[in-house]
């Protein structure tokens, strides 16, 4: 989960991203970001640009690590299913 709050916001108080967090307690990780100087609008160029950088930073992390975990759980799953299969001791 991402969580973003602007810094000058006047319509949600800090509280309110409080809120949201405390009641994602079954969430994987929640990473949570203020932008500095931004309105609750998002109104300037500069707010933005920050909001989609941001945006943009966070999904690259969270595909890069579920293609890591994608790739370290199918090498697992291929050791659990040859791991002993070469073995002549083995007896099944």
């Amino acid at each position: 989960v991402l969580l973003v709050a602007s810094q000058c916001d006047e319509v949600l108080p800090p509280q309110v991203g409080a809120s949201y967090a405390a009641a994602l307690v079954g969430a994987n990780s929640i990473t949570t970001r203020v932008i500095d100087g931004a309105d609750h609008e998002l109104s300037t160029p500069d707010a933005r640009r920050a909001w989609a950088e941001l945006l943009h930073g966070w999904l690259r992390d969270m595909i890069a690590g579920a293609r890591r975990l994608a790739v370290v759980s199918g090498l697992e799953a291929r050791h659990e299913r040859t791991d002993g299969a070469d073995d002549p001791h083995r007896h099944d």
